[in-house]
């Protein structure tokens, strides 16, 4: 996530509101974990559009129709079968633990067929972070042990390129890839999400240089941490919407302060959450519903965080290097599943 300044970015959250009887919205903005919160911008986006399509926003900001979703004919990592796991949005998910490569990540391969005389496609996933993505997020930090602050600390003014890690290689993104027959070609990557809700996630893909009757998609990350619950694709061209960007009236926490201008604007100004528990309610007016259209709304922010964990004991400096190699995070997680498997199964006996 964007845990120091360099790495602050937007974010996009579908709102579910029925704004048939609403004149306006409010949004708590929660700072409920051991971290300090930093929000430069909030507004809300209005999308007016016809009852038949559906409306997301890709991670641009960009807003995208869907109304004729696709299943894939094949899903399959390695020799498993993925095609039961990402059909719906239920509680069956592919968790990235099959189809390993050469870079120690994990990925898993789609056959979309693909009509003919089409020029773009919009790729959708539903997906979060894994919890076990967090707990080796955080064992992983651990590793660091009473040197922990002192590291973050000197990493928290460095430049984004600066981290030491390529998070890519590293398995923390989904990386989106479009088969050709050249091989494969990166078209995007996904970035993390939380591990709190599914957030679907639609990735415009240009084909006008595409021949073949398949669409074929690889998306690859690190060992279980992701849970990918549905895919799917959308050939049909953006329909026509009605864009309206909304700013907030008021921004209070319980005591009454007010801290719209904090949020009101990309700015130097931030609205500085520094203690857990501290919530600032943000109201939105919404504009009236046109006749025979329906409204999504999309809450837009951006902003980044700094962690506040503390962790005890030696520098483990052996495995800290194992780390920083290619892939290392997502070789460590499977190594740790793997003992974690083994150790379970020696109790059970």
């Amino acid at each position: 996530g964007a845990i120091k300044p360099s790495l602050e970015r937007d974010d996009y959250i579908i709102i579910n509101a029925d704004s048939n009887n609403l004149s306006q919205l409010k949004v708590n903005m929660a700072n409920n974990k051991n971290e300090h919160l930093f929000t430069n911008n909030l507004s809300m986006i209005a999308v007016s559009h016809d009852s038949s399509v559906s409306v997301l926003v890709d991670q641009e900001g960009n807003i995208h129709s869907v109304s004729e979703l696709r299943e894939p004919i094949i899903a399959s990592s390695g020799t498993s079968d993925q095609l039961d796991n990402i059909r719906f949005k239920d509680d069956l998910s592919y968790v990235f633990d099959h189809g390993d490569d050469k870079d120690n990540l994990n990925n898993v391969n789609f056959v979309f067929s693909k009509p003919e005389n089409i020029s773009q496609a919009k790729l959708v996933v539903n997906v979060k972070n894994s919890h076990w993505f967090n707990l080796m997020f955080n064992e992983m930090c651990g590793l660091f042990g009473d040197r922990y602050e002192q590291w973050y600390d000197k990493k928290w003014n460095e430049p984004a390129d600066k981290s030491g890690l390529n998070l890519n290689e590293q398995g923390l993104y989904i990386q989106v890839y479009i088969k050709k027959p050249e091989g494969l070609e990166l078209i995007d990557q996904i970035k993390t999400v939380g591990s709190l809700a599914f957030k679907e996630v639609i990735i415009p893909i240009d084909l006008s240089a595409h021949d073949g009757d398949n669409l074929e998609i690889v998306l690859k990350s690190g060992f279980r941490f992701w849970d990918l619950d549905y895919v799917g694709v959308d050939y049909t061209e953006n329909a026509l919407v009605d864009i309206e960007t909304l700013t907030p009236v008021e921004a209070k926490d319980s005591t009454g302060v007010n801290y719209l201008s904090d949020i009101a604007c990309s700015d130097e100004k931030y609205l500085e959450q520094t203690s857990k528990g501290h919530n600032v309610e943000v109201t939105f007016l919404l504009p009236s519903q046109k006749k025979g259209k329906e409204q999504t709304f999309i809450l837009h922010g951006e902003g980044y965080y700094k962690r506040l964990d503390k962790y005890e004991g030696k520098t483990k400096f052996s495995e800290l290097m194992k780390i920083k190699k290619k892939g290392g995070m997502s070789k460590y997680s499977k190594e740790r599943f793997l003992e974690f498997q083994r150790q379970s199964y020696a109790l059970s006996e």
